[in-house]
């Protein structure tokens, strides 16, 4: 081995080498603080190595940073941990180990559970009516960690840790971010929509005396009056003025009682969509049912092909409707890039532990997978709906979370829905986040 070819990487020794170790050290190190890494099973390699050194191993080995492995990067299959948590450092930790280890616990094997979303392939999980796993039977809800990025808190500690004895590693910088983005089910209120179901909403407004509506409708129709959802120049407007990059997610899918969206060959619908395309990016929204029949998120993608001329390369569940590796191994298969699906419908903070993006690893498989995860914080629906809070309250919550970002240099990404926000003091409520988050 030549020394100087790897002084610019850090060596980590270990007494094996597998899927899981190699993963968890690439995410933390490539991925993430951007540094290169290599694992070596050569204790004589890693003794004469000049470079930044870590020993993962139960090996004692004279002048290094040392981490005892707790076990789970060695195991194969899935089966129940122990993931007992104490308190360290102001931080929920768990796989305690020796204490002649550097910490107290196995950061590694923390972070490949937390990653991987181990504890969600456990056979006793419980589902909603949507089979989307239950935020409240998590290890991150049950020990009030949620709401922290634990894995990027320990990172940056590992990070000083590193500098404190190898002070010339130039990690890649990593900035905070707020990144909101929209989630277009229904692009359109009134317009756009087909005959049946326009006069259909008429009736109905009409029998249920919402003559507000019903006039509306008229007014929109007649060109009169703007479509209530007709809303995105003034949420780009806002995004611009706070210098924000927002991205968007569009359902394409047939309509279906869990998918609302326009009349995909309207007019005016396609202009719309135009519009919003030639101002920031967008990716496919999948509809309800493409979980279990893929044929239709290919029909989808076929659509979207058709509209922009690209097929997209990143996507978001509808309903958050993730079961994995279902899902993901869905989104591989059509080679879509990245996914803005990790994050709860009914809680918010971070399912992951984490605000970094990371791919995604397939447990069944026990490999990495080409697909990269980028984990959302909070939507809106959740903070109002879900969790039934005042905006004040809300706005104390995001905050709060806000200030774990800062620290760690995170990314807060913010499901927003167009229709949702058309309401006027939810309209408010978006434009003071986007002042908030972005100073």
């Amino acid at each position: 081995m030549c020394n100087t070819q790897f002084l610019n990487m850090i060596l980590v020794y270990s007494t094996f080498i597998n899927p899981r170790i190699a993963y968890t050290f690439e995410s933390i190190f490539k991925s993430i603080l951007g540094y290169s890494v290599r694992i070596t099973l050569n204790k004589n390699d890693f003794n004469i190595y000049k470079g930044p050194r870590l020993n993962y191993s139960d090996v004692e080995i004279a002048d290094t940073i040392r981490f005892i492995p707790y076990g789970l990067l060695e195991e194969k299959g899935i089966k129940k941990q122990n993931t007992e948590c104490f308190n360290w450092e102001g931080l929920k930790v768990f796989f305690r180990v020796d204490k002649k280890s550097q910490w107290p616990f196995d950061p590694f094997s923390m972070i490949f559970f937390l990653l991987s979303r181990y504890e969600e392939y456990y056979e006793d999980i419980q589902t909603d009516k949507h089979d989307r796993y239950i935020a409240t039977q998590s290890l991150a809800f049950k020990n009030d960690f949620l709401e922290i990025p634990v894995i990027d808190h320990l990172i940056q500690k590992l990070k000083s840790l590193l500098l404190s004895k190898y002070s010339k590693i130039e990690f890649s910088e990593i900035r905070y971010l707020y990144q909101p983005s929209f989630d277009i089910d229904k692009l359109y209120s009134y317009s756009a929509l087909s005959l049946s179901r326009s006069f259909g909403g008429l009736i109905r407004d009409l029998f249920t005396f919402k003559l507000k509506k019903f006039s509306l409708r008229i007014k929109v129709w007649g060109g009169k009056s703007k479509d209530p959802y007709d809303n995105f120049e003034k949420l780009l407007k806002c995004c611009k003025e706070n210098d924000l990059n927002p991205i968007c997610f569009i359902n394409l899918g047939k309509h279906s009682k869990y998918d609302k969206n326009n009349r995909i060959r309207s007019k005016k619908f396609i202009q719309g969509l135009g519009k919003i395309a030639k101002t920031i990016n967008c990716g496919i929204h999948p509809s309800y049912y493409t979980n279990d029949y893929p044929s239709k998120l290919e029909k989808e993608l076929n659509i979207f092909k058709s509209l922009f001329g690209i097929i997209p390369s990143f996507s978001r569940q509808h309903y958050i409707k993730i079961s994995l590796p279902k899902t993901y191994r869905m989104l591989n298969h059509f080679k879509i890039k990245h996914d803005y699906s990790m994050g709860y419908s009914d809680q918010i903070g971070f399912r992951a532990s984490t605000s970094y993006s990371f791919f995604f690893y397939d447990l069944k498989k026990e490999s990495k997978t080409p697909l990269m995860i980028h984990p959302f914080v909070c939507m809106d629906g959740t903070l109002f709906d879900s969790l039934k809070l005042q905006p004040k309250a809300a706005l104390d919550r995001i905050l709060k979370i806000n200030e774990h970002l800062k620290k760690v240099e995170g990314r807060f990404i913010f499901i927003w829905h167009h229709s949702y926000i058309a309401d006027k003091n939810k309209m408010e409520f978006f434009e003071k986040v986007a002042n908030l988050l972005s100073t």
